[in-house]
């Protein structure tokens, strides 16, 4: 699972007055963070944990910290463990500053966190926060249709077990289906399926339910994609 990596680096600025034996340590580097928060079905499908809590308390007796990277404990009561073996407090561990996609939150903010498993310890960092009720929300399923107005846009998308969503024109969601994303999406010219590659080769599928309706095989004898019509159950989720 690919996630934010923390740099470990120790910076000590050390100024030494002759004659005097001073030494000043200096500020913490400068850091930047930036990334996009994931969709919360996504993040939940990859995560290795997931909650629902409130900050209690983070670990400020570790001494200087010279650098906004290192990894500082965030403790939490949980409200509803959404993923993994989490019990009704949880510590997590995270940089030290939100420079550094550290957890930056007041104490008793209510939040949503993503998790990753590091050896016996949780870890998890700014990019992998959520609104707590998304989090909640996520933990159903995929996107559920919000209405039933025929499809304006199909889009090839990574959410967990969803590889497809249809939007109208609104923008609202008429359906998903599964699988992994396709990409090179193509219109058939009859206007009601579209056609796609993904792992296993070349899919068509309807746009009004998303239902995959056929396998596309080449034959090589007259280089020529034939379609072989979909035998199971309709694929919509």
């Amino acid at each position: 699972m690919t996630t934010v990596a923390f740099r470990r680096t120790h910076v000590l600025v050390i100024a030494v007055l002759l004659g005097l034996g001073f030494v000043f340590q200096g500020a913490l580097p400068a850091r930047g963070c930036t990334c996009m928060q994931p969709d919360p079905y996504a993040g939940l499908v990859d995560a290795d944990g997931a909650f629902v809590g409130a900050l209690v308390d983070v670990d400020g007796h570790l001494g200087p910290v010279f650098d906004s990277g290192t990894l500082i404990d965030h403790e939490f009561e949980v409200e509803t463990a959404v993923k993994g073996d989490i019990r009704d407090t949880i510590v997590v561990q995270s940089a030290a500053d939100g420079g550094s996609c550290g957890l930056e939150m007041p104490v008793g903010a209510r939040v949503g966190i993503l998790l990753d498993r590091v050896g016996d310890q949780w870890e998890g960092n700014l990019c992998w926060t959520l609104d707590a009720d998304a989090l909640l929300a996520a933990a159903n399923g995929p996107p559920v249709p919000v209405s039933g107005s025929p499809p304006h846009l199909v889009a090839s998308v990574s959410m967990g077990e969803a590889g497809l969503v249809a939007l109208n024109r609104a923008g609202e969601i008429v359906g998903n289906g599964p699988g992994q994303p396709p990409w090179l999406l193509s219109v058939c010219p009859d206007g009601h399926t579209f056609i796609g590659t993904r792992a296993g080769g070349v899919q068509r599928w309807s746009f009004a339910s998303l239902e995959a309706v056929g396998t596309l095989e080449y034959d090589l004898s007259d280089s020529i994609y034939h379609l072989i019509p979909s035998t199971g159950p309709g694929t919509r989720t």
